[in-house]
This record gives C-alpha cells, structure tokens and sequence, in this order.
C-alpha cells in the first residue's frame, strides 16, 4: 500500500511537471520595440564582436604605462678557462687562480624616446575609435530592429483592414443565402455575393504569410528562438512634428558616426605621423647592471662576500640617435611622405562627408514633412471613405442600390485605411533615420512641435 502510494505520487509530480513546461512552451513572449531592442543588443554577433574589440582595446589603453616598466634580466654563469693563468716564472706563497669562475647578474634597463608617448597616445585614439564602432553597430541595429517592429505591426494592421473585408463579406453573404430562400434576390446575385467573397480571401492569406515570414526574420535578428510564439506590443498611432534641418544642422551634425569616425581617421593619422617622425629624435637609455663574480666557486665559500669582486654594479646613461632616419629619401622620409599624402586626403573626406550629412539630414526633414501632411490627408480621406462606406451599405440593404456599388466603396475604404497606415509607416521609419543621422533619440531632437 505504501509503495502503491509513493507511485501514484510520483505521477502526479510528474504529470506537474510536464503541464508546467507545457504551459511555458505554448505561453507567447510578450515583445514591445524597447524589449526587442534589448534581446537584440544581447544575442546579435555584430555587437558581441564589437564589444570584444573594444575589450581588448580597453584592456590595451589600461596596460599602455608599461611602456615605462624598464626591462629586467638575471642570470648566473660559471665558466672554466681552458688554461690556467700561469705567471712563466714561480712566486714563493703565490697560488694561481682557479679556472672555474661563477658570475651572477641582474640588469635593469629602460629607454625614454618620444615613441612612447606617441604609442600610449594611439592606445587611446584606438580606444574612443573601438567606441565609437560599438555605438555606431548599437545604433544600426536599434534602427532595423525598430524598423522590423513597426513593419510587423503595419502587417498586422493589414490584415485586420483584409479581415474586416472578408467578415463583411462573409456577413453579405449569409444575409443573401436568406434573401435568395425567401425569393428576394436571384441565384446570379447570391453567386456574385459568393464570387466577391472567395476573391476576398487571397489577400488575407497572403497578408498572413507575409507575416509568418517577417516574424522569422525578426526573431532571427534579435536571437528568439523561431518555435517562440510573439505577442507585440505596440502602436502605429504617432503624433507628427515639423522638423527644422538647419537648427538640427547646427545642433547634431558633428555628432554622426560618419564624420565622427572620420575625424577619428584623421586624429589616428596625426600621431602615425607623430610615431614615424619620433626617430628624428634622440633615445635615452638608463641602465643599470650588478654582476658579482666569484673565483673557485669550486673550493671557496658562496655565502662568504669576501670572496665575491664587483659587488658595486654600475649605473650608465646612454643616448642614441639614429642617422639613417635623417638622409634623404629614407625608408622614414618615404613612409611620412605615404601619411601626409593619406591625412590630406582623410581631411578632404571630412568635408565631404559633410557636405553629405547636410544634404542627408535635409532630405530626411523634406520627408518627413511629405509624410507628415501626408498622413492629415489620408486621415481625412479615410473618414470620407468610411462616411460612404455606411452610406452605400444603407442604400444597398433598403434596395437602392446593388453590390457592386457596395464592393467598389468598401474596396476604396480598404485601400484608404491601407494607404494610410502605409504611410504611417513610412513617417516611423524617416524618424528612425533621422534620429540615426543626428545620432541623438528622438526625444532629445526638441527642434519641432507636435501638431
């Protein structure tokens, strides 16, 4: 009876279990555009790439003072002389020396030229360059991903307007089955009612999997797995605001990735040239050497320092100027002459690049201006279209008018809400850019006012 109910216990935990793991498997992740982004920024291998970079090159910047660790060496050397020291002649009491001699050593040296500030100074630039590529692969990725979400969310919004239109046209239907058994319509105004019904159901399905497909791709870029059901979280209703390009000219320019990065090209040239030209200059060498010597280690006492000469080591200051450096056309003067040439034309890409933030920047604030007027437009129109929507379907039912007048301004309808939501869209995504180009979030680019 015991283990009968041991058993049966088991089961029920095990049955638990399984509903549990169950339950977690069939519940959807729940996904607004801050979380995506987030998911995204923890399994996407651009940034993990970008962000190993940059750890590496934090780690180079934190360890550069090394360049002033002198080097150390130590060692012992015991030697034998392959003959022995003999005067040619005999002294009373006077005993040669022994041909084994132990040596030890301890040498500490280090060199102070200008190419050690010059490399510490390019583990820095390497640094904020490594930065700066992180934020730019972030910022890149924030974009398509936000991109993606709201595409999402267009998609559903497309198949709402589709599944409207098939439910209406599902619901015209069932009323004409009624109305052709009472004898009030005819089997060629049910078969129309039919036909215009099954025409309906293609978009919607092609709408759906327009959907599934760009869901994988979605989860694909921010690392969900592909079996996660989603639920987003999210809306398409904005509120526009009129943009000025040219105060955002004057605030933002200088803060894209491009001309960032291209100044950073700029600086990191500077200090190579810095770096190459350092050879012009003199080195200091301090040296310091210590390296007792012992004769007969053999026989005599090690520990004993009477038997241990140079004890006193030697401290040296040495100066060193290279010569080749300084004759005409140099391996030195050739490279500085190859850097010069690449930083004149890495400032010429600053100006141009610009030249083509402004002109970026200012096409972005012309579209989304279009949009802007364009969406209070279409907004109007959707109003007016569903006005005669309501009409025609009041004219249809007290029998002033036939189907087809009916499917014509449903059909209107259905594009106008579409255009709308389209171009809804279209304004998400050239805010997107901008904020992007401007490298600031939106919330921050004050320049406009919500209309």
């Amino acid at each position: 009876m015991l283990n009968s109910s041991k058993l049966l216990g088991s089961v029920f935990i095990l049955l638990y279990l399984c509903s549990g793991l169950t339950a977690q498997e069939n519940s959807a992740l729940e996904m607004d555009v801050d979380t995506a982004i987030e998911y995204a920024f923890k399994n996407n291998l651009s940034v993990k790439s970008a962000e190993l970079n940059l750890s590496d090159k934090r780690f180079a910047k934190d360890s550069s003072w090394n360049e002033f660790v002198p080097l150390l060496g130590a060692g012992v050397t015991l030697s034998r002389m392959n003959e022995e020291q003999d005067l040619g002649f005999s002294i009373p009491g006077y005993e040669p020396p022994s041909q084994w001699n132990l040596t030890a050593s301890v040498d500490a040296q280090l060199t102070l030229s200008m190419a050690s500030f010059y490399s510490i100074q390019k583990t820095v630039l390497d640094y904020e360059a490594g930065l700066t590529s992180l934020s730019k692969a972030k910022s890149l990725l924030s974009r398509e991903v936000k991109k993606q979400f709201y595409s999402l969310l267009l998609l559903k919004e497309r198949i709402k307007v589709a599944q409207s239109t098939v439910n209406n046209a599902q619901d015209r239907y069932n009323q004409a089955v009624i109305d052709y058994q009472n004898g009030m319509i005819s089997e060629y105004s049910l078969l129309k009612t039919q036909v215009y019904l099954e025409n309906s159901k293609p978009m919607l399905i092609s709408l759906q999997n327009s959907y599934i497909d760009a869901e994988m791709i979605f989860k694909y870029n921010i690392g969900v797995e592909l079996s996660a059901a989603l639920t987003l979280k999210g809306s398409m209703d904005i509120k526009t605001k009129k943009f000025d390009a040219q105060q955002l000219l004057q605030k933002y320019l200088h803060q894209r990735f491009d001309i960032i990065q291209t100044r950073e090209t700029v600086a990191s040239l500077k200090n190579s040239i810095d770096l190459t030209a350092s050879v012009f200059y003199p080195s200091l060498t301090v040296g310091f050497s210590f390296d007792p010597t012992m004769n007969g280690p053999l026989e005599n006492d090690l520990f004993d320092p009477e038997n241990w000469s140079q004890q006193r080591g030697a401290l040296s200051f040495t100066i060193i100027q290279l010569l080749d450096p300084l004759l005409p056309s140099s391996k030195t003067r050739v490279a500085l002459a190859g850097l010069n040439t690449q930083l004149v034309l890495a400032e010429q890409s600053l100006d141009m690049a610009i030249k083509n933030a402004e002109l970026a920047i200012t096409t972005t604030v012309r579209y989304l201006e279009k949009a802007r007027t364009s969406i209070q437009s279409k907004e109007v129109n959707v109003k007016i279209a569903e006005r005669t929507y309501n009409l025609a379907l009041e004219s249809y039912y007290a029998g002033g008018i036939d189907l087809l007048e009916v499917k014509d301004t449903e059909q209107e309808l259905e594009q106008a809400r579409i255009d709308l939501l389209q171009e809804k869209y279209n304004y998400l995504a050239g805010l997107l850019d901008l904020e992007y180009e401007c490298n600031t979030p939106l919330k921050d680019l004050e320049n406009g006012n919500e209309e």
